[in-house]
Order: structure tokens, then C-alpha cells, then sequence
């Protein structure tokens, strides 16, 4: 019975990583939005978000700590509860970085631009986004290869 309470919470703290990973995916979808158009009223609807996803990775934190304090994780469990808390930080990470780009979007919203390096920013948003919707896939699916 303690095992499959454990499962249980274990499973709960993958999917709130995982809840939380598509909440920050969307954060970063309205930046490369915000970038593409120059629309400083998208980037200012992300502006405060890094103290709702800072609280979010410290709840799912605790958590982790919670229940390896309250059970004995073997070795694959620990590795698993490792990667969701690696995982979170990631995110929080990722979440302080798109509220700081469209920080920076609006409060540029009337200066004047180089083209060439508005281009390679937004294209590089782009693939960052795109390799963030995959490490999610992977996170998910357990795929370790």
C-alpha cells in the first residue's frame, strides 16, 4: 500500500511538471508572438509571470522534498524525482527569461530597430521554442533516447 501511495504522488509531481512546462511553452509562444509583431500589448500580458512560475517550482520542490522525506525512493525513483526537480528549474528558468524578453519589448515598443538583428532574434526565439516544445515530448514520454 505505501508503494502505490508513493506512485501516486510521484505521478501527481510529473504531471504537475508537465502542466506547468505547457503554461511556460505558452509564455514563450506569446514572446516570439510579441517579437514577430512588435506588439508591446502581447509582451505586456506576460509581464509578472516570474513570481507565479517562481512559487509554482517551489510548491513542486517542496513536493519532491515531501516525499522523499516521507518514503524510501529507490535508486530509479530518486533518478526520477532528480529530473523533475531539474526539470522545474528549468522551467522557472525559462519563465524569468520570457517575462525579461517582453520586459524588453515593451518598453522598446518605440525605438527604432536593426532589421538584420530583429530577423535573427525572432528566428532565434523560434527555434528556442520549438526545442522547448520537444524537451517537453521527452519529459512526458519518458524518452530517454
Amino acid at each position: 500500500m505505501p508503494r502505490e501511495t508513493f506512485q501516486q504522488e510521484l505521478d501527481g509531481l510529473i504531471s504537475d511538471v508537465a502542466a506547468f512546462g505547457d503554461e511556460v511553452e505558452g509564455s514563450l509562444k506569446y514572446t516570439v508572438v510579441a517579437m514577430e509583431g512588435r506588439d508591446a500589448g502581447v509582451a505586456r500580458q506576460e509581464l509578472g509571470v516570474d513570481a507565479r512560475y517562481k512559487a509554482r517550482g517551489m510548491d513542486i520542490e517542496r513536493g519532491c522534498m515531501l516525499l522523499q522525506a516521507r518514503q524510501a525512493p529507490v535508486a530509479r525513483d530518486l533518478r526520477l524525482l532528480y529530473t523533475v526537480q531539474s526539470v522545474t528549474n528549468h522551467l522557472v528558468r525559462s519563465g524569468t527569461l520570457t517575462e525579461h524578453i517582453s520586459q524588453v519589448i515593451a518598453e522598446t515598443a518605440d525605438s527604432e530597430r536593426d532589421e538584420d538583428l530583429e530577423t535573427a532574434l525572432v528566428e532565434m526565439a523560434r527555434a528556442a521554442r520549438n526545442i522547448f516544445s520537444e524537451g517537453l515530448d521527452i519529459f512526458r514520454n519518458h524518452d530517454v533516447e
